[in-house]
């Protein structure tokens, strides 16, 4: 009988009688690894921004400009929560025009208006719960925020008309900012508009809650106009 050494892998439990093959796969391993890693800690900065972008303080009408000069970070949590469309940015070519990454122009409406129920039939705070049409007892009906409309313009080649990447604004994970019924898509000098019903919930981003808060009591003190009586 015939005694064969191997080599086991703790990691995997594999056995290889070549040495060279057992190195080969330890390598293979530690790759793996170190990209894994690389994957967590770019995972880890990107939750780290947009904890930073929640808690600035600012209001309603700085954030228009705010996505504006961050809309990489919209975009690009976008194209995870679209991988469908967003594969094709960057590889697909028509008539020798390569698919870009939309570029956000302006918001051509910004009306959002402050209340305190905001309903979360169809959206909640990240640290809440949904409850369609108050139906769950015991669950909230709303929470404190904002509700509108908002409008936007992207720049966007005329060959790939056919392709709406650009409703995706707010369609990532971190972001915070809900869009419910809209649309959009028209073409028109280089451009396609899209507009939706929108909800942001308060404390989803507390600096925009706390400038709430201080206008809220300058006005009290001061006489002053409201913030949700502004239309941005």
């Amino acid at each position: 009988m015939s005694i064969v050494s191997v080599y086991k892998c703790d990691r995997t439990g594999k056995l290889f009688e070549d040495k060279s093959k057992y190195k080969s796969h330890l390598a293979k391993l530690a790759r793996e690894r170190r990209v894994r890693r690389a994957i967590e800690i770019k995972n880890e900065e990107i939750q780290a921004w947009w904890d930073q972008a929640h808690q600035t303080e600012m209001s309603i009408g700085d954030l228009q400009q705010f996505i504006i000069d961050n809309q990489m970070r919209f975009w690009a949590d976008a194209s995870k929560a679209d991988s469908w469309h967003w594969k094709h940015i960057g590889k697909t070519k028509r008539k020798g025009v390569v698919m870009p990454i939309p570029e956000l122009v302006e918001f051509t409406k910004f009306n959002m208006r402050w209340s305190d129920q905001v309903s979360n039939s169809h959206s909640a705070p990240f640290n809440g719960v949904t409850n369609w049409s108050g139906r769950d007892e015991g669950k909230p009906t709303g929470y404190p925020g904002w509700t509108g409309r908002i409008e936007w313009s992207i720049k966007w080649p005329k060959e790939f008309d056919g392709f709406y990447v650009g409703s995706d604004l707010f369609s990532g994970s971190h972001t915070g900012i809900h869009t419910g019924t809209g649309g959009g898509g028209g073409f028109q000098d280089g451009l396609q508009r899209f507009g939706y019903h929108v909800t942001i919930f308060a404390d989803d981003w507390p600096g925009l809650k706390r400038y709430h808060e201080k206008i809220k009591v300058w006005n009290i003190l001061s006489d002053g106009v409201d913030e949700e009586e502004l239309i941005w």
